[in-house]
């Protein structure tokens, strides 16, 4: 027993995790110092108009390229650079189509600096969209050295521009312009394993090839791209109903509550699921299964994740105070109310690319969108008993903690057999 997990723990899965995680820590780390300074220089306010216009950005990040950049990590060599250039193409249209439909949204709804708000959306979707795709060059080399020293860099510099902008009275616009100058850090760094010239030269240019694998990964952009796109809405559009129906200030507070719980997700779970997708896919090739890789990263997520949320549940509303100040303590509340969703978010996330190892996309669709029924019709029956927040978000953590519940019991019966 003693020499199986001496055996796992010097193992390339929890190294290459252990390298991914140390730079997310580092990055969370700088995160939090730099927190009760940002929560006292900017309101609950700016808190929120920052959160709503990343929440937009946020529905679309993940489905910005069609999906078809995490393709990029277990195709072809030959298939690489036309996987790019769809991906490119695929961005840059995705993000003009919501950038105009969010300056009509902003512009009828009466908010000011309509135009310089969708630039800034179009900004960040595009950012959004090659960091993605280096990501997945990366992630396809399993250079994961490199993806943690760029996502430390982008941390560091965000929370010093945040900073920076703070003392010059600049408000949300500090922060969402904080967001995108952060983001374009380390892409030069990312690109290392790829020629961009390569990627834009028109005699490598092949509309045929570009064709092939749009339609060789297909389920990509017709089933995972709907699925992760629901995902991401099912959560993204929390944001914008507490905005709408409550206020830029309750979601400045629920922002922060929701920054906390996403920490471990930020910092262990995406990170788990990279190395569980790459450790998985070799499984596949040798056992035609991907299960013993799904059980030693759901007992590591376990390992992880429940000490932390019961810190967090035993002194949730002093620590947010005690961090963020005395008016972010409302923040504690919110936390506790969703511990139970994350908690078991975390789990589901750290075997997040499970559906497209087993090539059951549309079981993932089903499910994302069982996650918006669910909250539309919670939202409307908040709306006509006219609940106040604290009902709004457990009646979202009560239903979400289930759903996941299933989600995951699906994902480990997946695993055993292909």
């Amino acid at each position: 027993m003693k020499k199986n997990i001496a055996r796992f723990a010097k193992s390339d899965f929890i190294k290459s995790i252990g390298t991914l995680v140390s730079g997310s820590i580092l990055a969370q780390v700088v995160t939090l110092l730099c927190s009760p300074i940002l929560t006292r220089l900017y309101s609950t306010s700016d808190f929120g108009v920052f959160t709503f216009v990343i929440s937009i950005v946020a529905i679309f990040s993940t489905i910005i390229n069609g999906r078809y950049d995490v393709s990029i990590v277990n195709s072809r060599s030959n298939e690489v650079y036309p996987l790019i250039r769809l991906s490119i193409i695929i961005c840059l249209s995705i993000s003009l189509v919501v950038s105009i439909g969010c300056y009509g949204y902003f512009k009828i709804d009466g908010y000011s600096g309509s135009i310089l708000l969708s630039l800034i959306v179009l900004a960040l979707l595009i950012i959004s969209g090659i960091v993605n795709i280096l990501n997945a060059v990366n992630n396809r080399y399993r250079d994961f050295k490199l993806m943690t020293s760029v996502y430390l860099i982008r941390s560091v510099a965000q929370n010093a521009l945040m900073l920076f902008f703070a003392f010059f009275k600049f408000g949300s616009w500090g922060l969402l312009i904080s967001q995108f100058l952060g983001q374009l850090l380390g892409i030069k760094k990312q690109s290392k394993n790829i020629s961009i010239k390569h990627v834009f030269r028109l005699s490598k240019f092949s509309l045929s090839r570009i064709k092939y694998v749009a339609n060789k990964y297909k389920q990509q952009f017709f089933l995972s791209a709907p699925a992760s796109f629901l995902n991401a809405l099912s959560y993204s559009l929390i944001s914008i109903i507490i905005g709408m129906s409550y206020g830029m200030a309750v979601l400045g507070i629920y922002s922060i509550s929701v920054r906390l719980l996403g920490l471990p997700l930020n910092v262990f779970s995406s990170n788990i699921a990279k190395v569980h997708f790459s450790d998985s896919t070799v499984e596949i090739k040798n056992k035609n299964n991907y299960y013993q890789s799904t059980k030693k990263t759901l007992l590591l997520a376990v390992g992880i994740i429940i000490p932390i949320m019961a810190i967090l549940f035993i002194g949730g509303e002093s620590l947010c105070s005690w961090i963020f100040g005395k008016e972010w303590s409302e923040a504690g509340v919110y936390l506790k109310i969703f511990i139970p969703m994350f908690t078991v978010r975390f789990l589901v996330g750290a075997v997040g690319f499970a559906f497209v190892l087993s090539s059951k996309q549309k079981v993932e669709f089903v499910f994302q969108l069982l996650f918006i029924v669910t909250l539309v019709l919670i939202s409307i029956m908040v709306s006509i008993l006219n609940l106040n927040v604290y009902y709004f978000l457990s009646l979202i953590s009560i239903v979400y903690s289930l759903l996941y519940i299933a989600e995951l019991f699906i994902i480990i019966r997946s695993s055993k057999k292909l």
